[in-house]
């Protein structure tokens, strides 16, 4: 039921306005495979590629807006994304 109900919500907000996603939410981060028990619940290992999009608001319109990572098209695999963000991320 966790996994349904977090794929729903993940549709939802892509596919929303910003006017359309609850209000206060942040961010959402969802990671289908944290632990070993959740990895089988939600099918993880079925996995092949994960990708990272990335949308912003910029508060003037109602829509969100795709952000273009470097070196990446619309998707972008996770292991570019990590190596972008690493100057950025704290490492201790």
């Amino acid at each position: 039921m966790f996994f349904l109900n977090t794929l729903v919500n993940i549709q939802i907000v892509q596919n929303a306005t910003s006017d359309q996603i609850t209000k206060g939410a942040k961010i959402y981060i969802d990671s289908l495979s944290s632990t070993p028990a959740l990895a089988r619940m939600t099918g993880g290992p079925l996995v092949r590629r994960m990708l990272e999009n990335m949308f912003y608001w910029s508060g003037v319109t109602q829509e969100l807006h795709r952000l273009h990572l470097p070196g990446c098209s619309k998707l972008c695999p996770v292991r570019d994304y990590e190596e972008l963000l690493r100057p950025v991320l704290p490492s201790e």
